[in-house]
């Protein structure tokens, strides 16, 4: 079966949990402040309910065997109301659109996050997919850095919000290897081509 066919498909909805402690991890490997976020999940939480619902359409018997090749090319969040500690949500997937390109398949997946009050967060994922290839005999690769290798943050400070449509100023954030494997841990998205090198220079680009 084609991923076109999965098109209108939902799954879930899936229960999410908004804790403290995986909040913790989430800031220490995006270098945020802790001090920022008392009382309300910081905005990388939303990245949680994403990894809930998406492997579900992963693992879909129609899907799965074009998941050889993965690439999460692009990702959008809008809230409509903060993510308290303690909530309890739950999310529901939808696939909005599929399109083949020769082997390659996008696929526009779309996220309802819910609680007791309505929505709380939609979210909407780009998925670039293919069946599996066997990886080229030699990569033109740079040399792995080592795992705590990274560059300067900046920590963000206090400035008035832009009115409405306008754009927040500009942020520096650098990862190192064991930061995506933090952020991985605390997430659930465990696609390899973020942590491990070797497979970041044979897969993430599917023949």
């Amino acid at each position: 079966m084609a991923v076109e066919d999965t098109v209108g498909r939902t799954y879930g909805p899936f229960p999410v949990s908004v804790t403290r402690s995986r909040a913790a991890d989430l800031i220490a490997s995006t270098g945020d402040d802790p001090r920022r976020w008392d009382d309300v999940a910081p905005p990388s939480y939303a990245a949680v309910p994403v990894f809930v619902a998406a492997p579900a359409f992963f693992a879909d018997p129609d899907v799965e065997a074009h998941t050889g090749a993965l690439i999460h090319a692009d990702q959008g969040f809008e809230w409509a109301a903060p993510m308290r500690y303690g909530d309890d949500l739950e999310v529901e997937g939808t696939v909005e659109s599929a399109r083949a390109r020769g082997a390659m398949n996008f696929v526009s997946f779309t996220l309802d996050i819910r609680g007791d009050a309505g929505t709380v967060l939609t979210a909407s994922s780009t998925f670039v997919m293919s069946a599996a290839s066997d990886p080229p005999d030699e990569v033109a690769d740079e040399p792995e850095p080592w795992v705590d290798a990274k560059g300067d943050d900046e920590t963000p400070g206090r400035f008035d919000l832009p009115p409405a449509g306008g754009q927040l100023p500009p942020l520096a954030k650098s990862a190192s290897r064991a930061d995506l494997v933090r952020y991985a841990a605390a997430t659930g998205d465990f696609n390899p081509i973020h942590w491990d090198h070797g497979a970041a220079g044979q897969r993430a680009c599917p023949a």
